[in-house]
């Protein structure tokens, strides 16, 4: 019975390891948007997704706002029906990524089709029945001066 005792302990400690390891995992967190902003992490305390539809034109919008009550969003214009793909942000695409600090869509908001370079992307990696998955970049512009959002994802973000 000794001689499985270590065996039992080793075990043991895997399992323990396995599901640790495993804990700290965000694939399965809903309306989760995370971004870096001048290099510095940016985590939303709440975020969610409408998509409106006229004719066969679908306007996807995810909002997202952090603790410190800045704002993310993302639009994306689409024909016939969301699909899962990367939509470029150019001068003439409407797609578009804009941020505040406030909060609020206004004068500061800076958005990435006001850059004079415009630059970035949206890719939606999944949709569902209930949310959508995928992530973006770009420069934003505006009175306020230059922002540069990297490395952008968002989790599982819950249609309205």
């Amino acid at each position: 019975m000794h001689k499985f005792l270590p065996l039992r302990l080793m075990s043991i400690f895997l399992i323990l390891v396995l599901f640790n390891s495993c804990s700290g995992n965000d694939s399965g967190s809903f309306n989760f948007v995370s971004f870096e902003l001048d290099g510095v992490l940016w985590e939303s305390g709440d975020a969610s997704i409408t998509a409106t539809q006229s004719s066969n034109t679908f306007i996807l919008t995810l909002v997202a706002f952090n603790s410190n009550g800045e704002r993310v969003q993302l639009e994306i214009l689409e024909f016939n029906a969301p699909r899962i793909g990367t939509f470029v942000i150019a001068p003439a695409s409407q797609h578009n990524v804009l941020y505040s600090s406030s909060g609020q869509l206004d004068q500061n908001t800076l958005n990435a089709l006001s850059c004079p370079n415009v630059e970035g992307d949206i890719t939606i990696t999944n949709i569902d029945d209930i949310s959508f998955s995928g992530t973006f970049q770009a420069n934003v512009c505006g009175v306020a001066g230059q922002r540069i959002i990297r490395n952008g994802i968002f989790n599982n973000v819950l249609i309205q």
